[in-house]
């Protein structure tokens, strides 16, 4: 803790902004269960994370990039254009989706309920008790 920035105060995890970005030190990134934010310590969260860092480092390269070409441009025309482009590069905050949770729906067996308006999978019976979960919110039955 005392080699951390003065922001870093938190002692359940790295405290982050909206971009994941570390607070109290620049261009430090800090994602999933090690960040003490208000999502939850899982792997669905950081795998979101993760591609969401992703498309910002490609976003950060690309304004980079842009913002070269505009130091070195050599006309006012060609520096108007670079500049345009600049603006128009806008970095969204990271904004996690839920996308459904492992839950105990039968005491001998588990079933992944995922309530989508659509589903991949057919109606499957539960042998031991001859019943099948059904997701509330879209109607569809799930099973493994």
């Amino acid at each position: 803790m005392a080699k951390l920035p003065e922001a870093q105060t938190n002692k359940r995890g790295i405290t982050i902004d909206d971009y994941l970005y570390m607070k109290g030190a620049r261009d430090i990134f800090a994602i999933g269960d090690c960040t003490a934010s208000s999502y939850a310590p899982t792997a669905q969260v950081a795998s979101q994370q993760g591609a969401y860092l992703a498309r910002l480092f490609k976003l950060i390269a690309k304004k980079d990039k842009l913002e070269a070409d505009l130091a070195q441009a050599q006309t006012s025309e060609e520096a108007e254009k670079l500049k345009k482009q600049v603006d128009r590069v806008r970095m969204k905050p990271f904004h996690y989706s839920h996308q459904g949770s492992l839950a105990c729906v039968f005491p001998t067996s588990c079933w992944l309920v995922r309530c989508l308006l659509t589903c991949s999978y057919p109606t499957v019976t539960s042998a031991r008790t001859k019943q099948s979960p059904t997701c509330l919110s879209s109607g569809v039955r799930y099973a493994t």
